[in-house]
């Protein structure tokens, strides 16, 4: 631990180095058009505008060092092998994809110079299993570029063997490449404030080192007009905000005593546990990601799927019905018992009420008991 300590505290001296000459370097007015290569032939324009505006979520700066150091982010709508660049990976077989008959051509995205983004493949499961293809390969391009490998040095490379086990618990890959670790953890960093957040609370050594290298200010804090620090929920409402899993309303209120929907229930179960619904397409209900999310991942019983009444109240028994499946817990009894028994649900003054409705601030309360018997397996009731 010492050793680790030791490396961070050099690596945070890089880091500071590193961020002052970005900072006293000139930026560019707009550094993405000098960055961007569009193709020449027909495109889908409004993903490529998607993936444009994906990039431009990484700081100015960091765009600005891209272009100072000749990195070109191009746009396709063909094969990576068939840019000039990358016709000599034609027929190769990629590392970590060994097995599996895939070779480059299947690849949709190369963090190289340029790096290579084909349009359509953004979201994981599009041949690759990255949270977002662009947001990932340009992470390549900006560690390589910008920071000269700092994924290969030692202070990275220390907290890379503490923490990628539990970032990414099931992923071989990540966990092998401190290059990849680097590259992902950057774009969950950079993609959203939920999976910003799950980094913040899983891989807090990782956070730090983010926050520092990109140099981000820190949030400003939240305040709700209507949540009194008396309210019986203040402070798992807040830890609930600031993990990013939920927020309040446009006008400064969070309306703790509303009923909450079982969509809204369902996203905030699905986020809180650090799943990654994919971006909703036009002309579907906002909700759409987090069914089929609920569905891949068996939080959602078949007869569930099909309710097509998920902007009503949700019930206390479908409540612990997700908690339980979500957890994957399995006492050979109904999940309503399930829930009572793990201290998920507690009864009320009169009994189970399993058709009782619950507000805002109660679904918190549930999903952070379901997140600390998540981490630590029991609860204390």
């Amino acid at each position: 631990m010492k050793k680790i300590m030791i490396g961070l505290t050099i690596l945070s001296l890089l880091i500071w180095n590193t961020s002052s000459v970005l900072a006293a370097n000139s930026t560019p007015a707009d550094p993405i058009s000098q960055l961007i290569e569009l193709p020449a032939s027909s495109y889908n324009k409004q993903e490529a505008d998607s993936m444009i505006s994906r990039i431009k979520q990484f700081q100015p700066n960091i765009l600005a060092r891209l272009v100072q150091n000749g990195v070109k982010i191009r746009l396709i709508t063909g094969k990576l092998t068939d840019e000039p660049e990358y016709r000599q990976l034609k027929g190769v077989t990629p590392r970590g994809w060994e097995g599996t008959g895939k070779t480059w051509d299947d690849i949709p995205g190369v963090g190289g110079k340029p790096v290579i983004l084909r349009i359509g493949y953004s979201d994981s499961g599009h041949e690759h299993g990255s949270l977002n293809l662009e947001l990932h390969e340009t992470s390549h391009a900006i560690d390589i570029n910008v920071f000269n490998n700092i994924s290969q040095g030692t202070g990275f490379t220390q907290l890379f063997k503490k923490e990628a086990k539990l970032l990414f618990p099931a992923n071989a890959y990540m966990d092998s490449y401190s290059e990849e670790y680097f590259a992902e953890s950057s774009c969950m960093f950079v993609y959203s404030l939920e999976t910003r957040n799950k980094i913040k609370r899983v891989a807090p050594l990782t956070y730090a080192f983010f926050a520092r290298l990109y140099g981000l200010p820190p949030s400003p804090p939240v305040h709700f007009t209507d949540l009194i620090d008396t309210y019986w929920a203040y402070d798992t409402i807040y830890k609930a905000v600031n993990e990013g899993y939920l927020s309040g309303y446009e006008d400064g209120s969070f309306k703790p005593d509303k009923e909450i929907t079982r969509a809204e229930f369902l996203k905030m179960v699905t986020v809180a546990l650090g799943f990654k619904p994919r971006q909703p397409m036009n002309n579907e209900f906002w909700y759409a990601p987090y069914l089929e999310l609920g569905a891949k991942e068996f939080i959602l019983r078949d007869q569930n799927i099909k309710n097509p009444k998920w902007n009503d109240p949700i019930k206390r028994k479908e409540m612990a019905e997700i908690c339980v499946q979500a957890l994957k817990l399995n006492e050979g009894m109904d999940a309503m018992q399930t829930a009572m028994n793990k201290g998920i649900l507690q009864g009320t003054d009169k009994g189970f009420e399993p058709n009782r409705t619950s507000t805002r601030a109660q679904s918190v309360t549930i999903i952070e008991r379901t997140l600390a018997l998540q981490s630590a397996g029991t609860l204390t009731k």
